[in-house]
């Protein structure tokens, strides 16, 4: 996940990362980008706190989610969404509070994300070589292609414009 490994949040001295995920739990593109989130506090040594994995169904709920987790006792100091319809409502929370100090990094890249102030920092992905490879493959099926289903990889890319590299709040998050 690179928006919190060492080249993300993480470097910028994060230890509080909060995921706002999408319903239901089960979509794959969820699971896996929670275990990448997992995956990245674990190789930075920090542990996996659940009170800062908050899900919804649509931006309001993300909004609502991302509320609760900054209204904690420890709240944390940076947010992880988890596709765009959760970002938009990350942002409106965070825009709505006055939060200047929250970190955020947004899976999928939005057409606003370079306007706002700071740019939003995204893991984009890459749309033309997923739709490439899903024409290819659907090519093969009407061409008779009978194998058994696979998954394909396409790499993603941190591209950083200012909301993910906003550096921890001092003294913020330390524990763990």
């Amino acid at each position: 996940m690179p928006g919190a490994r060492s080249d993300g949040l993480i470097a910028h001295g994060h230890r509080r990362i909060g995921f706002i995920g999408d319903l239901p739990a089960r979509l794959y593109t969820r699971r896996e980008r929670l275990a990448g989130y997992r995956a990245a506090l674990a190789e930075a040594g920090l542990s996996h706190d659940r009170a800062l994995v908050a899900d919804a169904h649509d931006p309001a709920g993300a909004a609502d989610a991302t509320a609760r987790l900054l209204a904690l006792p420890d709240p944390p100091t940076a947010l992880l969404s988890g596709n765009n319809v959760m970002t938009d409502g990350v942002l409106t929370e965070v825009s709505r509070s006055r939060r200047k100090d929250v970190a955020v990094v947004a899976f999928d890249d939005v057409p606003m994300a370079a306007i706002l102030e700071p740019g939003l920092t995204v893991v984009a992905q890459e749309p033309a070589t997923m739709g490439e490879l899903a024409g290819a493959l659907a090519v093969e099926r009407l061409d008779g292609d009978r194998s058994r289903s696979r998954t394909l990889m396409v790499e993603t890319r941190l591209v950083p414009r200012g909301s993910g590299e906003l550096p921890a709040p001092r003294g913020a998050g330390r524990t763990l």
